[in-house]
């Protein structure tokens, strides 16, 4: 919860909606913190990872409003996204950053945990039952399903505004000047015009391990249950380009874990995802 953010409004605000805004903006990163970070012991996603199988749990309607947006991603990503594997990439993650592979008999254990379908959600009465131990890791979600809060809560004093973090980005309205919002896309080293949308990117060239001469990333191939290999995987960026900041995000993780360009880009145009991909041939 320590990346800074950014936030651009085109018109000046009283200092009265200055001290608003800015309670607003903080009460979303509470939530945030409150409900989502598995680094803070007592969010509610913590509190879940901790129990036990078979337990019934109550989710407060706001984490169950989003797991719905969740289970939709899983759906249409056909398990590609998949925030049960959160045991499973502290595992790979652990052994990676000391340039070490775990025992194949520990993360195949593992990912025998994982799977959405171990998890039993009651969107009417908003429970949530782990059928096994998995943990979850909403990481590839959460600042895309943030940014999408804090813009909704800018718009209440500027309908044209602009809202970055950690790298996720999206927009309303036009920039100051007048002109369309324009960012720049790592995943085609360009400016890319946002108008009432946002941009995501995922990429693998900021965390990634050399170990025995092979080449692993951040991201896990949900169907191996073992981190990306750049030779196998030469995607290096992804960015799309959606409406809904949340799915930007996720569906930049998903397009990652596609073997080539030309297979993620065909998969993105069926679903009708406007996407950007750097790989390494390009």
């Amino acid at each position: 919860m320590t990346i800074p953010y950014r936030i651009v409004l085109a018109k000046s605000l009283s200092s009265k909606e200055k001290t608003q805004l800015h309670k607003q903006i903080l009460a979303v990163f509470h939530t945030i913190d409150t409900t989502y970070n598995n680094w803070n012991p007592d969010s509610e996603i913590s509190k879940i990872n901790r129990a036990p199988a078979h337990l019934p749990l109550q989710l407060s309607i706001e984490l169950s409003e989003f797991l719905k947006q969740v289970d939709t991603l899983y759906t249409l990503s056909h398990g590609r996204f998949d925030p049960t594997l959160g045991a499973l990439k502290t595992l790979w993650l652990l052994h990676l950053k000391q340039h070490t592979t775990p025992q194949e008999e520990l993360w195949k254990a593992s990912i025998k945990e994982t799977g959405w379908d171990k998890l039993k959600i009651d969107f009417q009465t908003h429970t949530l039952t782990k059928t096994s131990s998995l943990h979850l890791d909403l990481c590839g979600i959460v600042k895309g399903y943030a940014v999408d809060r804090l813009l909704e809560t800018c718009q209440k004093f500027c309908k044209n505004a602009y809202v970055e973090w950690g790298g996720e980005i999206k927009t309303s309205g036009k920039h100051p000047s007048g002109r369309v919002w324009q960012v720049f896309s790592e995943a085609t080293s360009s400016i890319i015009q946002l108008e009432n949308c946002a941009i995501a990117t995922s990429g693998s060239s900021c965390q990634h391990w050399c170990v025995e001469g092979k080449v692993y990333t951040h991201i896990l191939n949900p169907y191996t249950g073992k981190p990306l290999e750049e030779r196998e995987h030469p995607l290096q960026a992804v960015s799309v380009v959606h409406p809904n900041c949340a799915y930007a995000d996720a569906l930049a993780t998903v397009l990652m874990t596609f073997s080539s360009k030309e297979e993620a880009l065909a998969w993105a145009k069926i679903q009708g995802i406007c996407a950007y991909i750097n790989d390494s041939a390009s």
